[in-house]
Formats: C-alpha cells, structure tokens, sequence
C-alpha cells in the first residue's frame, strides 16, 4: 500500500473517532472465552495538538519494546492513528510545512507493526523527536 494510501487511511479513521470523540480497542478477554464476552477499553482522545502529540511520542518511545515483545502493538498503532486524526489539522495549520514528515513519520510506525520490525519504530521515535522539535522552535 502506498504511502498516500496510509496516510489517507489514518486520516479517515481518526477523522471518525473524532467524530465520536474516543477511539475504542477491542481485545479478547482469555478468561471470557466461549462466552461471547469481548473486554472494551476506551481512551479519549486528546482534545489539542499538544495533548495528541505528546500521546503519540510516549506510545512511539515504547512501540518497539512492544513489537519486539508481542504484546499491546496493534492497540499502540491504532491509538497512535486515532491521536494523529485528530490533531493533524491543528499541527497542519500552525506548520504545514511539516506535516509530510509527521505523516511519514506515522506510516512509518504502521508499517513497523505491520512487519514486526521494532528497528523501525525506533527510527520512527527518532524522527518524531526532530519533527517535535522543529514543531515547538526547540534547537
């Protein structure tokens, strides 16, 4: 899938989360098994741009730790997804001339779920504290 494919994608999901304002997680409860029970997690989305990125850095920092141990990655990226859904028309309007690097950015993080490459999610970490940088005029 191409990389505008990916960003399109995120942007239409987080865009109907935000739209209901939380972003759901569905996950199968082991002890629940054969009974039809489903456990439900629900997180509310950050309400501002500062909120939503400082959401995605933390869940970036710990998605390769995540990867690599097969456990809460696919609940990670989508929060990830949701969050970026979110703020990226505030980030977008206080910086367009970042926003393809924080779309990249976020694609790259997908597609480091996608394939199990932890590597990848740290580069992904990496990038996102430079682009976070230039975001705020740290040096």
């Amino acid at each position: 899938m191409s990389w505008s494919r990916w960003v399109g994608r995120g942007a239409l999901i987080g865009a109907a989360l935000l739209a209901c304002g939380c972003a759901t997680v569905v996950e199968d409860d082991p002890e629940a098994a054969g009974t039809g029970s489903v456990a439900t997690t629900t997180t509310t989305l950050p309400a501002d741009a500062d909120a939503g990125l400082e959401l995605i850095a933390d869940e970036l920092a710990a998605l390769s730790g995540r990867i690599a141990g097969g456990d809460g990655d696919n609940e990670s990226i989508a929060l990830v997804v949701a969050a970026w859904g979110s703020v990226r028309s505030e980030v977008e309007a206080a910086r367009p001339e970042l926003i393809r690097g924080f779309d990249a950015t976020i694609a790259m993080a997908e597609q480091a779920v996608e394939r199990t490459r932890p590597a990848d999610a740290d580069k992904a970490s990496a990038n996102l504290a430079e682009y976070l940088d230039n975001y705020y005029g740290r040096p």
